[in-house]
This record gives structure tokens, sequence and C-alpha cells, in this order.
């Protein structure tokens, strides 16, 4: 497995405290606060910010959540691409950042959006991607194709 360098310890450190703080944040129904404190932490990351191990993908995967729990469209579709970015995956080929895309734009009631996601993610790597919590999400891809159809 081709590893991304780890971040200096006194960088992780202050990430580790700006991501802490932001999860206390969104757990406490601040998110505006906990998406300021998530854009600190990333704009902390050196460039290239995809580079590093582990905190990209924090960072931007909680970016996203955030900003679809808080109904920004716009940004959560900006979070998305770089979280797409951060898993090395620029060509939208990964089922697992495929499926996260695709659950962000369906709760964000981006319903086609979401279909084309997950529309695309059946037909190349099948039903099983639909388990747990994106089952709900097999049953709208089905029912939406059915109709599609005629």
């Amino acid at each position: 497995m081709n590893r991304r360098p780890s971040l200096p310890p006194e960088k992780a450190d202050e990430l580790n405290r700006l991501l802490r703080a932001s999860g206390e944040k969104q757990r406490s129904g601040e998110l505006r606060e906990a998406m300021a404190l998530g854009s600190r932490a990333w704009d902390l990351l050196p460039d290239p910010k995809e580079g590093w191990d582990f905190y990209p993908e924090i960072i931007a995967r909680s970016q996203m959540d955030q900003n679809v729990a808080a109904g920004d469209a716009q940004n959560a579709k900006r979070w998305i691409d770089r979280t797409y970015r951060a898993y090395g995956d620029e060509h939208h080929q990964d089922g697992a950042v495929n499926m996260m895309d695709g659950a962000a734009l369906f709760e964000l009631g981006l319903k086609g959006e979401a279909y084309a996601v997950f529309e695309d993610v059946y037909n190349r790597l099948g039903r099983e991607w639909f388990g747990g919590e994106y089952a709900s999400h097999l049953e709208f891809l089905l029912k939406e194709r059915a109709r599609r159809r005629g």
C-alpha cells in the first residue's frame, strides 16, 4: 500500500484540538461554529492538502457531513469534491466515496443527482454496496429506476 506522509506531531496536535472542538460544537448543535473550526483545520493542512495521511479524509468528510446537516448544498458539493480528492479518487470510482456522495446529495434533496451516483455504483459495483446505512438508498434507486423506465 502506498501511504502518504504523516504530518509533523505539532501540526497533528493542533489539528486534533481543532477537530475535537469542531465535534463538540456539532454535538451541541452549533453547526456554523463547527464548520468554521473544520475550515480552520483544513486551512492548516500544508499544501498539497490532499497529500497527507489521515487528516484530509477526516476533515473533508466531516465538513461535507456538516454542510449537509446545515442544508448548504453549494458548500456541501464543494466538500464532496474535496472528499473525492482527499481519498485519492479524482475519477469518482471508489464505491465507498461514491456512496457518501450519493447519500449526501439525497439528504440535501438533490434526488436526481443522487440517483445518477447510485445508479453508477449499482451498475459498476453491484447491489452489495447498498447494505447497512445505505439500504434505504437501494429502495430509492430501484423505485426511481422503475419510474423512469415506465
